[in-house]
């Protein structure tokens, strides 16, 4: 804040009214998304400050020089990143964002947030299983189905979280504690922490004792939940909701006006025939491996309002999640990787927000009430065979889109590829993408670029 701030000094251009009112819905997301950046709560108009500070630092900047275009290696969602996205828009500069998948060593470059491109009606209508098979290429077909290395570290980790340690390890990390407490070395180093970039860093001793109370109050909130949660009766019919963990990219800015995701189950819950269930559960990490960030976005508040509407059956964090999705008449979801598994298992899912399969017609966007029984409707009349030949044309209609690469460096140790070659096809596509357009390129398994 301090380096915006001190950047508009001396601006040449001044927000006026007019500019202020065009980036609304900037505004909007970013203050939603500012609450991840102050542990202690600061007045709106503060957070508005802020951001006044960081669009006249954009706007000024990109209103100064020629910029053909502006590359975002994933969704942005850190604050600063949101604001120049719109000035971007605002100014009317190419923006490319590199969003990851679901699929192990592929990437798809978008021009936009929630900019997913559906596959068209009628695409490839008349090919067979095996016709469709044969044009995405059967290795690649098998790869889709196995889990990549972002969801085998996201369910490790999942687990990993379940597990208590046992008494030798709680000791080791109790000595642990009490020698940073008693540390006076700590209460002079800053810890930098996002979660306190609006509160000004914090030395490492406080965060210390700050981090011990959000375990407890976290604590707390965890017992709340489970004391609420009921028995799976796997003989109803139900819709499977798993909330997402937040903060994440994945509700703020993905889940758009839904990010508050009790907005989604209060929708299902009207929707949904008066003998259906819909379980809903928590996301594993919000409670045993929570975020500083995360502080404001779950509450006794937020497990009420849900548990108020009717059919609403909360579910323990350790019920097997994949038994959940085999069971259900449809799974729903914000954008998880839940939709992704249900259309894998021969079932259309339904999303509120914008992942990245909302392109595949077996993904039914949902945005209201109405907008939801007509989504029910058509998925209790998909067979399992439909949804197969929609997965095929998915891939075939995506197949020139997918890049064989990666944005972490922890995936890409992972990979079968070097990192010079994910390196290599990333660059190509950035290249030709920015010379022709999204989606005139592809990226072969095999070729490798010399740049």
């Amino acid at each position: 804040p301090q380096f915006f701030e001190r950047s508009v000094k001396g601006a040449q251009y001044v927000l006026s009214e007019n500019i202020i009112q065009q980036f609304k819905e900037c505004e909007d997301v970013f203050l939603v998304n500012s609450d991840r950046f102050a542990y202690f709560p600061i007045s709106v108009r503060e957070r508005k400050v802020i951001y006044y500070n960081i669009l006249s630092y954009w706007y000024n900047f990109l209103t100064s020089r020629k910029i053909d275009l502006i590359f975002f290696e994933a969704t942005p969602h850190m604050g600063w990143d949101t604001v120049l996205y719109y000035a971007a828009k605002h100014c009317e500069t190419r923006i490319l964002i590199l969003e990851r998948t679901s699929i192990e060593d592929q990437m798809l470059l978008v021009d936009g947030v929630a900019q997913m491109e559906s596959v068209p009606e009628g695409y490839l209508l008349s090919k067979t299983k095996r016709e469709l098979v044969d044009l995405v290429g059967q290795d690649f077909y098998q790869t889709v189905f196995k889990d990549s290395y972002w969801l085998k570290r996201s369910k490790d980790i999942n687990a990993g979280s379940k597990n208590s340690k046992g008494l030798r390890k709680r000791l080791r990390s109790l000595f642990d504690l009490t020698g940073e407490i008693l540390n006076p070395g700590n209460y002079f180093r800053k810890e930098l922490q996002s979660a306190y970039a609006y509160n000004g860093f914090v030395n490492r001793g406080r965060f210390i004792w700050f981090e011990q109370f959000r375990k407890w109050q976290v604590c707390r909130l965890s017992k709340y939940y489970r004391a609420m949660t009921q028995k799976v009766n796997f003989e109803n019919k139900y819709i499977f909701f798993p909330l997402q963990s937040q903060p994440e990219r994945t509700s703020i800015p993905l889940g758009g006006s839904f990010e508050y995701q009790a907005l989604v189950i209060e929708i299902l819950s009207k929707a949904v025939p008066a003998d259906w269930k819909i379980y809903v559960k928590e996301h594993p990490r919000q409670f045993r491996r929570p975020s500083i960030g995360g502080i404001h976005y779950r509450d006794k508040k937020f497990y009420d309002r849900i548990r108020a509407a009717p059919n609403i059956v909360l579910v323990d964090i350790d019920e097997d999640s994949n038994k959940l999705l085999q069971h259900a008449q449809c799974v729903a979801t914000l954008t998880g990787s839940a939709g992704w598994e249900s259309i894998l298992m021969g079932k259309a899912c339904m999303v509120f927000g914008s992942p990245w399969y909302s392109g595949c017609r077996s993904c039914l966007r949902v945005h209201s009430v109405e907008s939801c029984c007509t989504a029910l409707g058509a998925i209790q009349r998909k067979t399992k065979d439909e949804v197969e030949l929609d997965l095929l044309r998915f891939l075939a209609y995506y197949k020139l889109k997918f890049i064989h690469s990666t944005n972490m460096q922890i995936f890409a140790e992972k990979s079968q590829k070097s990192s010079d070659e994910l390196a290599s096809n990333l660059a190509r596509a950035l290249m030709a993408s920015a010379e022709y357009g999204q989606g005139q390129f592809a990226t072969t398994q095999d070729e490798k670029v010399t740049l």
